[in-house]
């Protein structure tokens, strides 16, 4: 299903939440299967990683798949309080973590047309302006300063886009915001002085 709805929608961020109530105990299912699985989505491009919420008491082994899932940890429901609102917490620490990344895949042109990458602009918007701005491209990670941008990994053969640190901040602590690749109007670029 994740696989599924990535290839639909690229530009989203794709993250599963594995609940379980212990230890794998069906279909012949480890600790280990489990982690192998979760290990495979994590080192995939773009990464599909798993974060892990245990509620019960054979909660051992779930860091485990956790951590190889990409998320080093699992988030353990306390069952002597309250267990929704514990379950709540778990899962809103995760909407935090799961934030938008800072790379993102170049998108591919249309079948039978070469991208033009000097026709590509990166936009955000926050669930506090409404809107969208679009984002200056700078030359790399140095250009960057303290502004916000994007640049390519590498100028002259470009694997993907990356955010400037500063902008790769602010969208990874907003949970509700989007980042768009745009293809096909001029980019527009930070003027060096």
């Amino acid at each position: 299903y994740a696989h599924s709805f990535i290839a639909a929608h690229p530009t989203h961020r794709v993250v599963i939440v594995l609940a379980t109530d212990g230890e794998p105990n069906d279909c012949d299912s480890t600790v280990d299967a489990v982690s192998s699985v979760a290990a495979a989505a994590a080192a995939e491009k773009p990464p599909i990683s798993t974060y892990v919420i245990g509620v019960g008491s054979s909660l051992s082994s779930l860091g485990q798949i956790a951590t190889a899932g990409g998320t080093g940890h699992a988030f353990v429901v306390d069952t002597a309080a309250s267990t929704t609102a514990s379950f709540t917490a778990a899962m809103n620490a995760i909407r935090g973590e799961a934030a938008l990344p800072c790379s993102f895949e170049i998108p591919a042109p249309a079948t039978g047309a070469a991208l033009d990458y000097d026709k590509v602009n990166v936009a955000r918007s926050t669930a506090g302006d409404g809107g969208s701005s679009k984002l200056l491209q700078v030359t790399d990670q140095a250009a960057c300063g303290t502004a916000d941008g994007w640049y390519y990994d590498h100028p002259q053969s470009p694997g993907s886009i990356e955010l400037c640190p500063t902008t790769c901040t602010a969208v990874e602590h907003d949970a509700t915001g989007v980042v768009q690749v745009l293809v096909g109007c001029k980019t527009e670029t930070k003027v060096v002085r």
